[in-house]
């Protein structure tokens, strides 16, 4: 038995679907124009302020995430797609939502915002839930 027992494999797919779920989420198919409007930027804006550090960043971040996760669904022996999903969903509400809610309110960031945000992190603990569950 080793320290760390997650599939590593699934572990940096579950990466890769989260840092192409916020390249698809940010899009201008889904919520670049309410995210840009909410958090006062222009298009031009982000590209000038955008560099290959924000996006190793982000997908480091995505890692250490699904990472913790398959830790959790090892711990917790979850093996069926709808645990993992009630698995990801919990995390998301007692880590991601509570927390990043609460810094939102106090920093004075519009609901709407936090709503886009929010629901990215959802969307990303739901698919890496299932994806764990299923990918022993």
């Amino acid at each position: 038995m080793t320290f760390f027992p997650v599939n590593i494999y699934a572990v940096l797919t579950g990466a890769v679907v989260t840092f192409a779920l916020g390249g698809l989420w940010y899009s201008s198919l889904l919520f670049a124009g309410p995210w840009m409007s909410a958090i006062g930027r222009s298009k031009e804006d982000l590209k000038a302020g955008t560099s290959p550090v924000m996006y190793v960043s982000a997908f480091l971040s995505g890692l250490v995430s699904v990472y913790v996760l398959a830790l959790l669904m090892e711990a917790t022996n979850v093996s069926v797609w709808w645990a993992g999903m009630v698995n990801g969903f919990l995390c998301w509400m007692g880590f991601a939502a509570a927390t990043s809610h609460a810094h939102a309110m106090f920093s004075g960031r519009p609901l709407k915002l936090w709503t886009i945000d929010t629901g990215y992190n959802l969307t990303c603990f739901l698919a890496n839930g299932v994806l764990l569950a299923v990918w022993r």
